[in-house]
């Protein structure tokens, strides 16, 4: 966390180097920080469920095949802290403080992380607390090791004086047994605002501290008379009322401060002076104004979207059947069907294959409400497509086709399936076998794995999937590729 100078040189001589880069904090009136068994509002142990830690990774330790140890001084031994201080015998291990704002992205302050280095050297571990007063004669510290994951990349990070102090960063894998956490996303806190933090001070196991409020604000931050220490640093600072996240804890006064007659810290509590108290509050940089904090302005998840697509069981036909706005398909064969949005072709996917990036495009825009059910009197946006839901009229009867006459359609232009129309081959290299040929598999390099109807082959390149193409009119994009391929000799005739 960002440090102030402490009154005292010499006392910041004595502080433990880790400790000074979690940065002061402080403690005003009432030391109203407790453990999650001591509260007795529900809610704030619900919040408390989606913060997590920041530890070190040379500090959690897989103990056996289900749990992991986290390691480190006590409270007393690590700040040297005087006896019968607050919390002097438990574990100080987290750097940190984060929280859940999706199922795959965590919060933090941008301080904490600031590269790919600080990235991959820690843990994020949620449960990280004493939910019952059991846990505290425990004389090792073990939590379950599907509660621990790794930072798989930072998605965005702030840090420099006069910003936003803030980095939002993505986990390694899903987080399934808790919900994100609800963010103010218009607006601006009120002075005088309740407000309760819930995070790590100096590194303990969590704390939820109330009885706060907003002090003062400005445009991109407000101070608050928080209990905070250094280890609370990218801590969700709380809306008491909505339970809404106002903002990201980032830095603050003195944490500790030496009594001199015992050689040992006490915490430092900002007395009151005129019925006021004399240190500014606690910073806090507001969770409005980040676009990437905003729910609206993060893409779905995989996970989002196929939760999504099961619970919308007919999303796929009322797509299909053109029931959507700006979103429209053109299909040939009802397990195959073309995307355009707005009228813009985006590419093929598979009904019946929901992990397919296309359909999770589909069901990410129908999300967001990009693709929106068409009212009776909308007009039609796109292209006109064939209904699914209706047989297809064939006006002309059905022509045999012959291996001499293998032509290629445009892919937004697909022929009815029952429609055979026999087009002869415009070769400019004047080798009207070329496409049979390739399908024959007689070229090294490009080859053709068919499909159960031969119109619908898909072309290899060096072994690397290319796309379909259609036998039906020359001027295929992936006709012109392979003809392409043909003159650098990337696909030549087999020996």
């Amino acid at each position: 966390m960002l440090k102030y100078a402490l009154s005292l040189v010499s006392l910041f001589s004595l502080i433990p180097s880790a400790y000074a880069e979690f940065g002061p904090k402080v403690v005003y009136g009432e030391d109203n920080r407790k453990d999650i068994y001591e509260s007795v509002n529900e809610n704030h142990k619900l919040l408390a469920k989606s913060t997590a830690a920041m530890i070190p990774n040379a500090q959690v330790i897989k103990y056996d095949g289900i749990m992991s140890e986290i390691t480190g001084d006590s409270l007393k031994e690590y700040v040297r802290l005087c006896s019968s201080e607050k919390f002097e015998n438990q574990i100080s291990a987290a750097d940190c403080s984060g929280f859940l704002i999706s199922d795959t992205h965590l919060v933090t302050a941008g301080h904490c992380i600031k590269t790919s280095a600080d990235c991959s050297k820690n843990k994020w571990v949620f449960d990280f607390s004493h939910e019952t007063n059991d846990s505290l004669l425990n004389t090792k510290f073990l939590v379950e090791q599907s509660k621990v994951y790794s930072c798989r990349k930072i998605n965005e990070t702030s840090h420099k004086n006069g910003s936003r102090d803030f980095a939002v960063i993505e986990l390694d894998r899903a987080v399934t047994d808790r919900l994100p956490l609800k963010l103010r996303t218009s607006g601006a806190v009120d002075l005088g605002t309740p407000l309760v933090v819930i995070g790590h001070p100096t590194g303990i196991p969590t704390k939820i501290a109330d009885g706060a409020v907003v002090l003062s604000t400005s445009s991109i931050e407000f101070t608050a008379d928080l209990d905070t220490f250094g280890g609370n640093s990218g801590s969700a600072v709380f809306n008491d009322v909505t339970g809404e996240v106002e903002g990201i804890l980032v830095r603050g006064a003195t944490d500790y401060k030496m009594d001199t007659a015992r050689n040992c810290r006490i915490v430092n509590k900002c007395k009151v002076v005129d019925g006021k108290e004399n240190c500014r509050g606690e910073t806090v940089t507001k969770i409005t104004g980040i676009k990437s904090m905003d729910p609206n302005n993060r893409p779905p998840t995989e996970a989002q979207i196929v939760s999504f697509l099961n619970s919308e069981p007919t999303i796929m036909e009322d797509f299909s059947s053109n029931l959507y706005k700006n979103c429209v398909v053109k299909t040939n064969n009802p397990q195959y069907n073309q995307l355009f949005i707005n009228g813009i072709f985006k590419g093929n996917f598979l009904k019946k294959k929901e992990s397919y990036k296309l359909t999770s495009l589909l069901g990410s825009l129908v999300m967001n409400g990009t693709c929106v059910k068409r009212g009776p009197s909308d007009p039609y946006i796109g292209p006109v497509a064939d209904p699914v839901r209706e047989p297809i009229q064939v006006t002309n009867p059905p022509v045999t086709r012959t291996p001499e006459v293998i032509v290629l359609p445009p892919v937004v232009e697909v022929v009815p399936e029952v429609i055979s129309v026999p087009v002869e081959v415009i070769d400019p290299l004047a080798d009207k076998q070329l496409i049979l040929d390739v399908i024959e598999n007689k070229y090294d390099g490009c080859l053709i794995r068919e499909l159960p109807r031969r119109n619908l082959n898909q072309l290899y390149v060096k072994m690397s999937f290319r796309g379909n193409f259609v036998t039906g009119r020359e001027d295929n994009a992936l006709a012109k590729a392979l003809r392409v391929n043909i003159e650098k000799k990337i696909c030549n005739l087999k020996i």
